[in-house]
């Protein structure tokens, strides 16, 4: 079996964008300012064997960060937080209603790890990002722990 990764990252960035919140999704950490509305960025964080494997083939944790973008010059910067942190609630809602990420029909994983039974669990972390000057953003990064059994065979071939 092989990883379907591009599957796997599609799911995400489908179900991220249908909530409606953000401008943009991207499939990689963007190396000039976002807009100034709410943007989030998907990309691969680790990756590592899943302690709960089979005999036959190891099963796999799959982590995506998913940072969430908001400049901090708005109009009213009171309502930065609230927005995102409501982005951030409705993830997480998302994730825990789509607990196996489908997408066109298919379970792409076992599971959203969401308390971390395989370690790191679904987790909201905030903090800033400056990119050129006077351009600063508040910026929330999620990780989102994916379980995918058998990924790898044990053995001999």
């Amino acid at each position: 079996m092989t990883i379907r990764v591009e599957d796997v990252l599609d799911a995400v960035v489908s179900h991220a964008m249908s909530l409606g919140v953000f401008d943009a999704v991207n499939t990689a950490e963007p190396k000039r300012a976002p807009g100034n509305n709410l943007q989030a960025s998907i990309w691969f964080e680790a990756i590592r064997p899943a302690r709960s494997s089979g005999l036959k083939a190891t099963s796999m944790v799959l982590e995506f960060n998913i940072r969430l973008y908001s400049s901090l010059f708005k109009d009213d910067p009171d309502l930065i937080d609230p927005e995102v942190i409501k982005a951030v609630d409705l993830l997480f809602t998302e994730f825990n209603g789509n607990y196996t990420l489908l997408y066109d029909g298919e379970d792409m994983v076992r599971q959203v790890d969401v308390f971390g039974s395989e370690g790191t669990p679904l987790t909201a972390r905030s903090g800033y990002v400056q990119f050129e000057e006077n351009r600063e953003y508040r910026v929330v990064d999620i990780t989102l722990p994916l379980i995918i059994d058998d990924v790898w065979q044990q053995g001999g071939s």
